[in-house]
């Protein structure tokens, strides 16, 4: 036998004629009920959290999206009431009947520094825009004069959450407008409602020195628009007040040149 070479020795169970080895096996065990019963307990409490998520993450979603429709919607009164009540005009005609700001309560009561602030605004305006439903209309001159107004020229807007031409019921703050105006700022016009969801609104008149609760030129010695409006609603499901101050390009009030108090000259 050659000395550098190892001889192989077949495995003594080669010789006896023996396959491999077998692997050891482990006895097979049932499922029992109780292990059945806690797997569907486990897979109910899996599916139970993933429909609570589920329903929670719609909720949240349908809460988005309330919240950002009624700011949307807020936003866009906001943008209405300044865009109205900065066009506030009198004219400069000594005397002239036809100009007006009036800003008053329903029930006639306030007035003064310690009265409740008005509840009701009613203006003259100029140089507000038109309406998109007539831009809108396909209705001929005479139709559409008799619908919306002469467009341009002097405006009467009103402001209030008291209806006259609105369905029984239906509440929130409402806009008239009469195109032209006729000089009487009581009536007139067609109504309709600019935000469902306002409860309350309030306005309050800055003379120049302080915050006036009612103002109304018709009273004045010499009629003056005052300096700047704050607007104050209160809306549903809302609970801080929403406050605008819109300031009066129109108005020759300052504090070196304000109006008496009470709205005097």
């Amino acid at each position: 036998m050659n000395p550098g070479i190892t001889p192989i020795t077949p495995p003594l169970r080669a010789l006896r004629g023996e396959g491999p080895p077998r692997r050891a096996r482990g006895k097979r065990r049932a499922t029992t009920l109780l292990e059945l019963l806690l797997v569907l307990a486990i897979i109910g409490l899996i599916t139970a959290g993933a429909v609570r998520a589920f329903v929670a993450g719609i909720d949240v979603e349908r809460r988005l999206r309330e919240s950002s429709d009624e700011g949307s919607r807020l936003a866009a009164t906001r943008l209405e009431l300044r865009s109205l009540i900065s066009r506030a005009y009198l004219s400069t005609t000594p005397g002239d009947p036809g100009t007006y700001l009036v800003g008053s309560t329903a029930d006639g009561a306030g007035g003064g520094l310690l009265g409740a602030p008005a509840d009701e605004l009613t203006f003259t305006a100029v140089g507000l825009r038109m309406p998109a439903s007539a831009l809108d209309s396909t209705d001929d001159f005479e139709t559409q004069n008799e619908r919306f107004g002469p467009q341009g020229g002097l405006v009467e807007i009103a402001l209030s959450t008291i209806p006259f031409d609105a369905p029984d019921g239906v509440t929130g703050l409402f806009l008239r407008e009469q195109r032209p105006a006729d000089g009487d700022p009581t009536q007139g016009g067609r109504q309709r409602l600019l935000d469902d969801n306002v409860e309350t609104i309030a306005f309050e008149f800055f003379d120049g020195i302080d915050w006036q609760s009612q103002w109304d030129t018709r009273t004045q010695g010499a009629p003056r628009l005052p300096s700047a409006v704050r607007v104050t609603l209160t809306m549903r499901e809302r609970d801080e007040p929403v406050i605008l101050i819109v300031p009066l390009p129109n108005s020759d009030v300052t504090p070196e040149d304000p109006v008496a108090i009470g709205g005097g000259p």
